[in-house]
């Protein structure tokens, strides 16, 4: 994968919330209950913004190191 910022989607079927923080709270829970039994739904990774983590130096700005 490519480092960067990502969208992580998955499905959850969420019954009788009546708010986004309720439903928020049943997906947390869901979570939650799928790492302790090791089942965690299918993930899919959308990338928004890739960041570059390459670093390059010059060895011209590198001081010598004597020793």
């Amino acid at each position: 994968m490519k480092n960067g910022l990502y969208k992580v989607t998955f499905m959850a079927h969420i019954n009788d919330c009546v708010t986004e923080e309720e439903g928020a709270e049943v997906v947390a829970s869901l979570i939650n209950d799928a790492l302790e039994d090791d089942q965690f739904p299918e993930v899919e990774f959308e990338l928004v913004e890739e960041l570059n983590m390459e670093y390059n130096t010059d060895e011209e700005l590198l001081p010598e190191l004597n020793f």
